[in-house]
């Protein structure tokens, strides 16, 4: 959770920068972002799209989400 909110602490620095019109160093959030894993890839279910988990971790089963494109 630590990660997460120094994350999102970098993502509002980066806004704030740019909502200034200043320049803005994105090089800490690509940093963050390189480390996590690929978002699964998705299915279709009818008319809208699932992201394809399998279940094995906790997180799949806390991630899904359905969404229409």
């Amino acid at each position: 959770m630590v990660e997460a909110l120094g994350l999102r602490a970098e993502i509002w620095k980066i806004a704030d920068s740019l909502r200034g019109y200043h320049s803005a160093d994105v090089a800490l959030v690509n940093q963050m972002l390189a480390s996590l894993p690929a978002q699964p890839s998705l299915l279709k279910h009818g008319d809208a799209y699932a992201y394809e988990l399998n279940g094995r971790e906790l997180k799949d089963v806390n991630s899904l989400a359905i969404t229409t494109p």
